[in-house]
């Protein structure tokens, strides 16, 4: 027959104390290494960083207007006078009419307000240009009228309402 005695177990002795056995319990949550994504995070920072061009939007540029207008200024030249406004009397038309004041000189063409420009003073001369929008023009034909006073070499042009 079988010895049906069950043998004592010995003794569980534990070498560390009680103490340090809850640190390693709480120790064993699983976390994720962070240090990959936090460089992968600036890494993408200083790409954008470098990749990026600051530019100011459109329409944003700024501007300062002088605090005296251009007939005031020290120039001794009298300044000529150009009458921007529409070719047909209170209509808004996709055609202007230029008209240099002091020689009552008309066109509606671009090319011409060149020509009458540039014939309208020397190229070394610093004759201010004075632009006169009349009410009912578009702004296509007031910034035509500057392109061309700044291609006959005008050097100080203003505006005048």
């Amino acid at each position: 027959m079988a010895n049906t005695k069950a043998k004592p177990k010995p003794p569980i002795v534990e070498d560390t104390p009680p103490r340090r056995r809850k640190a390693k319990a709480s120790s064993s949550v699983v976390a994720p290494d962070l240090t990959p994504m936090i460089d992968v995070t600036f890494q993408l920072l200083i790409y954008f960083l470098v990749t990026s061009a600051f530019i100011p939007d459109e329409g944003q540029i700024p501007g300062s207007l002088p605090s005296k207008s251009v007939s005031q200024s020290e120039s001794p030249l009298k300044p000529i006078e150009l009458q921007v406004g529409p070719a047909v009397d209170g209509e808004m038309k996709r055609i202007a009419r230029y008209t240099i004041k002091s020689s009552q000189k008309t066109t509606t063409d671009a090319n011409d307000l060149f020509k009458l420009l540039a014939s309208s003073h020397q190229k070394g001369d610093d004759v201010p240009l004075i632009i006169q929008v009349q009410d009912m023009v578009r702004w296509e034909f007031v910034v035509e009228a500057f392109n061309q006073g700044t291609r006959a070499h005008y050097k100080k042009i203003g505006f005048k309402n």
